[in-house]
């Protein structure tokens, strides 16, 4: 009777041990599943080089979750808000990704952290040993490329281009004097925070007067040029502003209206792509009231090359245009090297076109008229392929694109025509040509490729003392002519213009077509 009990009491003790230990093991389980869907970082330690970048992500990001990138130190290391990292200068930093979602009705926050070490870069000395431009000669036995217009291999593309350039391509914008200040303030954003001339007092006065714009006209830039949306995305972007939310307002939200965005053609997808990408934006859903096709990248994309031509080319009416086929190349640039076959065989097409288009004297012409604005788009499109400039797909006569462009410079200005007046969007486009290729050829993102942030202007204290000189002389100067205008207004009748202003007048005039087509 005892041996039975003690049998039945070691059964029951055997029994709950089981169950305890099974127990035991499923919530060990369960832990550890959690634990591995709970968000890491891909890489923990990061090392990269000065002027390049490494894209890290969220593994086992949550549906829905929001993820804010920091730098603790931007002057060694920025980081995208995608997570591209971007070396500064050599030193050590550490990066953090803040990872917000929902468990449930909890509010879950992860903060992931990566240590970031910037090394230099061991040939940047070697590209400065490099010769004078006494090997130039080389490059003007190129006119045998003139009794082969059409290339018959599409020029070499690579995304590592090596630094090393002949001195006479000095991509330095020719304007900017020794402090780094840029003489003509009619640049553009764009070109000022891409090529490091930049001030946080400019930002701060183009972000005031953007505001009372966007205000004034309560977030509704345009009913037909959609444009106007993706140049003001992509002036944000040079900033690092968000246009997401500027003054309360979406300014990426009607790119994605796809129908409204092709009404100005072929031009509202190209620089819709290229707004997009600035940045990595994810494209909003469009307004409630907007019953057309929604924009995606890979709609833009392929409303793109359907409308290339057979030669090709892209144009805004039936003949293949150079600067509208550039521009072309630099949206399609972003996905040269994808997993879309189709993206590169329509870029080489048009890079055959353009070859074919090139004038003896490097440049470029639109209607048959030699013009600054499409020698300027060539020149950024191979610099957005980082092309070399003296590949002999594009040096006719022993002159290369760059050598074209500049024949439109002079005193810090371009002009629209050979030997013109100053024209405002001939010295846009000719400084933002020289900034993209100045990137192009220091290894930095392209022109378009916001991700590394701004680059800003230094300014040294006697600079800053020149600059509160001259304002104190403005200001005397604008009291005393306040006084002579008052004086002499009651004898004069009839306004007159000047020289400089009639000048500038008729150059405007003169390209008022190619202004329309390229906004």
């Amino acid at each position: 009777m005892r041996n039975r009990f003690m049998r039945r009491a070691v059964v029951c003790i055997l029994a709950l041990a089981m169950m305890l230990s099974f127990d035991g093991v499923s919530t060990i389980a369960s832990a550890a599943k959690a634990k591995a869907k709970a968000p890491k970082i891909s890489s923990k330690c990061i090392v990269v080089k000065v002027g390049s970048s490494k894209k890290v992500t969220i593994k086992n990001k949550p549906k829905k979750a929001k993820v804010t990138w920091k730098s603790k130190n931007k002057k060694i290391a920025k980081v995208s808000k995608s997570g591209k990292i971007k070396g500064m200068k050599a030193g050590k930093t550490t990066v953090t990704a803040t990872v917000k979602y929902k468990k449930g009705k909890k509010t879950v926050k992860k903060v992931l952290k990566a240590k970031v070490t910037v090394k230099k870069k061991k040939a940047a000395a070697k590209a400065t040993k490099k010769p004078t431009t006494t090997k130039a000669p080389a490059t003007t036995k190129a006119p045998a490329t003139t009794k082969k217009p059409v290339a018959t291999k599409a020029p070499t593309v690579t995304k590592t281009p090596v630094p090393a350039r002949t001195p006479e391509a000095d991509p330095k914008p020719a304007n900017v004097v020794a402090d780094g200040e840029v003489s003509d303030s009619n640049l553009t954003t764009e070109h000022k925070s891409r090529y490091g001339a930049v001030t946080k007092d400019y930002i701060s006065k183009y972000k005031e007067n953007l505001l009372k714009e966007v205000k004034a006209k309560d977030g509704v830039l345009s009913t037909r040029k959609y444009t106007e949306y993706s140049r003001v995305v992509i002036a944000l972007a040079s900033i690092d502003e968000n246009p997401t939310n500027f003054g309360g307002y979406n300014l990426l939200k009607p790119l994605a209206e796809f129908d409204n965005v092709n009404k100005q053609g072929i031009n509202g997808s190209i620089y819709a792509l290229i707004a997009i990408h600035s940045s990595n934006y994810k494209i909003p859903k469009p307004d409630k009231n907007y019953t057309g096709e929604v924009t995606t990248v890979k709609k833009l994309i392929e409303y793109i090359i359907k409308n290339q031509n057979s030669d090709g080319g892209w144009s805004m009416a039936d003949k293949s245009e150079c600067d509208i086929t550039a521009m072309a190349v630099q949206a399609l640039s972003f996905y040269y090297t994808g997993s879309d076959k189709s993206v590169k065989k329509s870029v080489d097409k048009a890079l055959k076109f353009l070859s074919r288009q090139q004038n003896n004297d490097g440049g470029y012409s639109a209607e048959g008229i030699s013009n600054c604005e499409s020698t300027a788009q060539v020149l950024m499109a191979i610099s957005a392929l980082n092309i070399n400039i003296e590949d002999s797909h594009f040096v006719k006569n022993g002159n290369t694109v760059l050598n074209g462009l500049l024949d439109y410079y002079s005193n810090g200005k371009f002009s629209h025509t050979k030997n013109g007046g100053y024209n405002h969007m001939a010295t846009e486009q000719g400084f933002c040509a020289l900034t993209a290729y100045y990137r192009s050829l220091t290894i930095m993102n392209g022109f378009y490729d916001m991700a590394d942030g701004i680059s800003y202007q230094k300014v040294s204290k006697k600079v800053l003392e020149k600059k509160k000189t001259a304002a104190s002389k403005t200001k005397t100067t604008k009291t005393v002519k306040k006084t002579t205008k008052k004086s002499t207004k009651k004898n004069t009748s009839k306004s007159t213009v000047s020289d400089k202003d009639k000048e500038e007048t008729t150059s405007v005039k003169n390209n008022k077509n190619c202004t329309e087509k390229k906004q």
